[in-house]
């Protein structure tokens, strides 16, 4: 993953994702320590959370050098941030590529979201400054179908066809999970409600000045909803 350059576009790597924890990887988690080929194979497949590996993010922190130095031969670039707890990659702007003759074959590809999703993804963001605003000290902000449903309808003013507001609002949610940017809570389940938990790497791709001019974006987001809904 990559910054942000628009509300609606995205970097991810070429390599495919994955989720589960091998028995290998479990068996080197136990152990302590990562070497920096390791560490950077992480980084390569997704963003690192403090939270979720203590021992990958404490031998991500000891090496941070080492592992900038190795990714930068890839043509991506380290980026770690302490006080939120996470780590990811991002290609290397102009300015930044080292001065070599042959240049490694891109990791990263950018690809466009669809409105309703962009649009999601702002809703999220906004949501956690709120949340950290309040938390007093909680760094997790954990939110159920229901509550997303409900946030998300706050903005679609035609309901005329119920079931297909549904089915699209799930749509939404499900492409923000497959993205990274929500994680199910398997252990947190109450009366088959569904819990989801808003990963902070949000931050990452909304920079303040995005989210101090979230009120004027929403104003237009709700107009162009309203056209949507029209048509």
């Amino acid at each position: 993953m990559s910054n942000m350059n628009s509300a609606n576009e995205l970097e991810f790597f070429l390599t495919p994702q994955f989720s589960e924890q091998t028995e290998s990887e479990t068996v080197a988690a136990t152990r302590g320590y990562f070497e920096v080929g390791t560490i950077a194979a992480y980084l390569l497949r997704g963003v690192i959370y403090r939270q979720d590996n203590a021992a990958l993010w404490n031998s991500l922190i000891e090496q941070q050098g080492k592992v900038q130095d190795f990714v930068l031969k890839l043509g991506v670039k380290l980026v770690v941030d302490d006080n939120e707890g996470y780590a990811y990659l991002r290609s290397l702007t102009e300015e930044e590529m080292p001065d070599i003759r042959h240049f490694p074959p891109k990791l990263m590809t950018r690809r466009q979201l669809s409105f309703n999703v962009s649009f999601l993804l702002l809703l999220l963001r906004h949501k956690l400054v709120e949340f950290d605003s309040e938390s007093n000290g909680d760094t997790r902000l954990v939110l159920s179908a229901t509550t997303l449903s409900d946030l998300i309808q706050t903005y679609y003013g035609n309901r005329s066809n119920e079931v297909r507001l549904q089915n699209q609002i799930e749509a939404m949610i499900n492409k923000v999970v497959e993205l990274g940017f929500l994680k199910p809570l398997q252990d947190k389940k109450s009366k088959g409600e569904k819990y989801y938990e808003v990963k902070r790497i949000l931050k990452a791709y909304f920079d303040a000045q995005t989210i101090a001019d979230f009120k004027e974006k929403l104003l237009s987001y709700q107009q162009l909803i309203g056209q949507k809904d029209n048509d």
